[in-house]
């Protein structure tokens, strides 16, 4: 895949291809992020702001980043890009009221007004106004503290105070359940190639649910409780105890606002102006309910003074004194009048209510503080059951997380593009025995970049908290306790004192130093020194040297001791492995390399050379193990690969042998070495010690005449057969996938050195063909005549009964279309968008009834002409508008001179006649029998509003004496 990384204004940087080990993970509340690694042949800083585009979506660089250098041409990045969800937690929320920019406030609002707030910060931060708000459920007053808040802590806030989610599409934000898409199944073998149960890490969950009622309008000594139960007096309600059996929750916030109460409706408002003992006048509102089914003084609740609050949109909602997020005015009662008096407020910006800030008529209002009639407790304890059942069904959720790996190929066959918060139905008849299937969403994806479709993904109805976001949640734990240990340090012991180490005390640095082996400089350790977890050496650029053992002598021949430098390359003697050895790379014998090419074939090293003086050459192999012996056999052809790197050269040499014979128990081979005319470099090179040689082929054995191996010189994947010498032909090559052989170039249009596969023999089930672009090419299938009945294909969607991607043509009225909308239901008009006609007549064209040439009665002067016009074989007539057909005369008098004017005179006299044109004497400028010619022509133009395009064809007819 490749992957392209550009500078901030646009131009490409850089081009790569990532490692294996490149991801995309998306998370609910999380982000979007890019792990992408790879390896330059040279450094290439990557500056902030620096981007990505990966399926669709900008990823930014937000810090600078060094890449680690591995060698004088070898840099490795692993770099972080973030999707533009990410970048919001760059941007603090502001207050930024009357131009201000205050980072420390408390909001006191609706959900939605927080979150438009949140959104406007995010706009201010990036210096546009693309973000908007979206979805975002609806309920009271919240308050969140603000104090030096980002913009995603933000969200995250108000998502918690709701008992909700944040989620960001494009640039718009979200406060609800994190689910969107249609259902999407997915199973194991069917989109899945495993499903593994789990628990959302660190989610909330509870089985008990103790809610706390309003304490607002009771009187304990009536009703026989200091809040609002539930119906019948239950304590908790339960709720998933069979999955994980009792576990508490207490929850009182969110039943806040019930309680028993009367909702009124304003129906009318009066002011009265009064005077202060300061002489200062106000305003005094009153207002009246006529619906209002109870007097209010009858239902005192002690010394509580009466209370109201405003509902949305009257202009005092939200306005008022404040308790906990509820704001609210004082009011009087008066029995008799049957009016309530509000007692005005004041502050700075004067009284209220007042001005434009005053009730209205049809204004709703809560008034609280009051002993309400026996018949609203049994409403409002129904009212808060309802509520609690709803807020466990919000909150109560299912922790089962179910955590699967993608089968990439149906995924892409599918056409599926999964992002969290897909609709998700998990099949599983094991997992799900009642049902069959789980209805869910997405909650993470971890995407590789190099095959989208190839994911990790968990399928949860709850959320999981990371790790580092628990730990946050301790914070202040944790700076207390800090706090207080600083104030009570133990004692000190100082490089003087004797005081034995115990628990309770502590040693000063200078005693440190003497007691510890320092990590900063060379230091000896008197006693022995066990490493429990192993020896590690971490590079750091900024020191040298590493950890060396005994006497130590670095070289392949000569070397002694052993030593692990700061870089981790380690050498020793010798290594005895008694398990499993794990290793990125593995180069074995590097005086005796092999070119790039690694060959699966048998295989030895040699430990001497002998030259047996007759031609021959004996060459006595290296045991790989105890009891070891050679698989070499008489007959074998053996390839051998040397270089002069040890003393300094660059140069690869190889050598060509046939096997004679084979000593088993001494573990030799006798060989003779190729002539320079049978190798392919033309030049032969004898053996030598630490040269790793392998089987090429066999002269007889039939069995050992293929070869497998792989070449990074060559560029390709090789199965040859029938090897028998070391120069191959085209005749030898069964298998290769990479740079494709020499001949194919000379005998197909393919330039030398381009990469295909090439095989002996091709069995396949079926071929998908894409063009330069990767584009899907669809078969092009002729379906014969046209038929209402049948489902025709444009090319993007999957045909069942063929397993391809179809591309369906039709014939209809003798021309061939091809189906451009996938189950278009509408014949192939001329019209149509939904097709396109590729062969056939696609002329325009028109022609009179009454046929061209028509013959005049003298005597009775009397015809008409009436246009008939054709597209794809198809009458358009009545598709043309009168206003799109002009109809002319041509006249010549009987000595050939055009009648000029009175042709023009009769067109516009015939300028809107339409599709039919009536012939009579006075259509004639004299006697039709004196003049030498006369024709009636008509030009139309068809108009395709659907394709924007016109079609215009000119007809004339001439009238013949009889």
């Amino acid at each position: 895949m490749e992957f392209k990384i550009y500078s901030s204004n646009g131009d490409l940087k850089l081009s790569v291809e990532p490692k294996d080990s490149s991801t995309q993970v998306e998370e609910v509340q999380t982000g979007d992020m890019l792990t992408v690694s790879f390896t330059l042949s040279e450094r290439v800083a990557v500056e902030v702001n620096d981007y990505a585009d990966f399926m669709g979506r900008l990823y930014w660089v937000t810090e600078k980043y060094l890449p680690e250098q591995k060698s004088t041409v070898e840099w490795e990045y692993s770099l972080r890009l973030h999707g533009l969800e990410s970048l919001i937690s760059r941007f603090l929320v502001l207050d930024m009221t009357d131009g201000g920019n205050d980072a420390v406030f408390t909001l006191t609002a609706p959900p939605r007004e927080h979150v438009a707030l949140i959104v406007k910060s995010i706009n201010a931060g990036f210096g546009t106004t693309d973000w908007k708000v979206g979805n975002v459920e609806s309920g009271g007053n919240i308050v969140v503290d603000y104090h030096g808040k980002y913009c995603n802590q933000g969200l995250k806030a108000v998502a918690d105070a709701v008992g909700t989610e944040y989620w960001i599409e494009g640039t718009t934000v979200n406060l609800c359940r994190c689910e969107h898409g249609g259902l999407v199944s997915l199973g194991y073998q069917n989109g899945l190639t495993k499903i593994r149960p789990d628990i959302a890490d660190n989610a909330k969950v509870y089985t008990r649910l103790f809610p706390v009622g309003s304490s607002k309008n009771i009187d304990p000594e009536k009703y026989g409780h200091t809040r609002l139960q539930l119906p019948g007096g239950a304590q908790y309600v339960d709720i998933n105890t069979d999955k994980y059996g009792i576990i508490h929750h207490y929850e009182g916030n969110a039943f806040a606002d019930i309680f028993p109460r009367y909702t009124g409706t304003v129906s009318g408002v009066r002011f009265q102006e009064r005077t202060d003992s300061e002489g200062n006048k106000y305003t005094v509102c009153y207002f009246r309910d006529d619906a209002l089914p109870f007097d209010p003084n009858q239902y005192d609740l002690g010394s509580l003074v009466k209370r109201v609050t405003f509902q949305e949109p009257s202009e005092l909602a939200g306005l008022g004194a404040d308790d906990n997020g509820t704001h609210y005015f004082e009011i009087n009662f008066d029995s008799a009048t049957r009016e309530f008096e509000i007692i005005t407020q004041f502050d700075d910006s004067g009284q209220l209510p007042g001005g434009v800030l005053v009730p209205k008529a049809g204004d709703k209002y809560i008034p609280w503080n009051m002993r309400m009639p026996d018949e609203y407790y049994p409403l409002a304890e129904k009212e808060y059951l309802e509520a609690v059942n709803e807020y466990n069904r919000k909150h109560c959720l299912d922790v089962s997380c179910y955590k699967a790996s993608t089968d990439y190929v149906e995924i892409g066959e599918r056409g599926l593009e999964l992002h969290v918060g897909q609709r998700v139905r998990l099949e599983s008849s094991e997992y799900f025995p009642e049902t069959g299937y789980k209805d869910s969403r997405i909650t993470k994806i971890t995407r590789k970049l190099n095959c989208p479709t190839q994911m990790d993904i968990e399928i949860s109805d709850a959320l999981s908290t990371g790790a580092i976001e628990s730990i946050k949640n301790s914070i202040e734990d944790v700076k207390t306790s800090v706090s207080q240990s600083l104030g009570n340090l133990p004692d000190i012991i100082r490089v003087s004192d004797n005081t034995p180490f115990t628990d309770n005390n502590i040693l000063s640095a200078l005693r440190a130093m003497s007691e510890f082996i320092s990590k900063r400089k060379d230091d000896t350790a008197a006693g022995l020194i066990t490493f429990l977890k192993g020896l590690i050496s971490k590079e750091l650029s900024r020191f040298k040297g590493g950890a060396e053992f005994g006497e130590f002598v670095s070289g392949m021949l000569t070397g002694i001791g052993g030593a692990i430098d700061k870089k981790g390359n380690a050498e020793f003697e010798s290594l005895t492995v008694r398990s499993t050895m794990r290793v990125m790379e593995l180069i074995i014998n590097r005086l005796g390399a092999q070119e790039g090419d690694t060959m699966f074939a048998e295989s030895d090293t040699i430990e001497t050379v002998t030259d047996n003086g007759d031609g021959t050459l004996l060459l006595k192999l290296q045991s790989k193990y105890d009891g070891y012996f050679t698989a070499m056999t008489p007959g074998m052809v053996v390839r051998g690969i040397i270089n002069d790197l040890a003393t300094g050269g660059g140069h690869y040499y190889t050598s060509w042998m046939r096997v004679n014979s084979v000593n088993a128990s001494a573990n030799t081979i006798e060989v003779s070495l190729y002539p320079d005319d049978e190798v392919p470099a033309g030049q032969n090179f004898p053996p030598c010690d630490l040269m790793r040689i392998a089987r090429w082929g066999h002269q007889t054995d039939e069995s050992k005449q293929s070869i497998f191996y792989i070449s990074s010189t060559e560029g390709r994947i090789v199965k040859l057969f029938r090897v028998t010498k070391p120069i191959i032909d085209f005749s030898n090559y069964e298998i290769t996938l990479g740079t494709l052989p020499e001949k194919i170039s000379e005998i197909l249009p393919i330039a030398l050195g381009e990469s295909g596969i090439y095989v002996k023999n091709l069995v396949v089930e079926k071929i998908w063909q894409l063009d330069h672009q990767g584009k899907l090419l669809p078969t092009i299938r002729d379906r014969g005549p046209y038929d209402p009945a049948q489902m025709y294909y444009s090319g993007d969607t999957l045909r069942p009964e063929t397993s391809d991607y179809e591309n369906s043509e039709v014939w209809y009225l003798g021309c061939k279309w091809r189906c451009m909308v996938t189950g278009v239901t509408s014949p192939p008009l001329w019209n149509s968008t939904s097709w396109a006609m590729v062969e056939g007549n696609p002329n325009f064209s028109i022609e009179f009834e009454e046929g061209n040439r028509i013959w005049l009665d003298p005597e009775n002067i009397h015809g008409t002409l009436t246009i008939r016009a054709w597209l794809y074989n198809q009458d358009v007539t009545s598709e043309i508008q009168d206003s799109d057909i002009e109809w002319t005369r041509y006249t010549e008098d009987a000595q050939g001179v055009p009648q000029v004017s009175s042709d023009n005179i009769w067109a516009l006299a015939h300028a809107n006649v339409g599709k039919q044109l009536t012939i009579t004497a006075a259509d004639f400028p004299a006697n039709p029998m004196s003049l030498k010619r006369v024709e009636f022509r008509v030009k139309v133009t068809l108009r395709d509003a659907k394709h924007d395009t016109t079609h215009e064809d000119e007809m004339a007819a001439t009238f013949i004496g009889n």
